[in-house]
């Protein structure tokens, strides 16, 4: 599920990247389960997917450090985190 409001959806004190990569190492399911950094490479993977331009930098930006149409692709890469159908 994607929110319309990006801003209600991210936690304002944690770094985008880590909130994408957190869905893939802190899952309990098995099937998602990722060791820290292949969940950081898969975020830095995703933000490009979305189309987040210098991802490298971005990863460690906070919510409000982003215009409103990155906060919500940041907000989609988390959708797609775990390989939805």
């Amino acid at each position: 599920m994607v929110f319309q409001d990006p801003t209600r959806s991210l936690n304002p004190t944690m770094r985008i990247g880590w909130r994408i990569a957190e869905a893939m190492y802190k899952s309990p399911a098995r099937e998602h389960k990722l060791g820290k950094a292949e969940a950081r490479e898969r975020a830095l993977q995703l933000m490009r997917d979305v189309g987040i331009a210098a991802p490298e930098e971005r990863f460690f930006a906070y919510p409000h450090q982003l215009s409103g149409g990155m906060r919500q692709r940041v907000v989609i890469a988390i959708a797609l985190s775990c390989a939805p159908r």
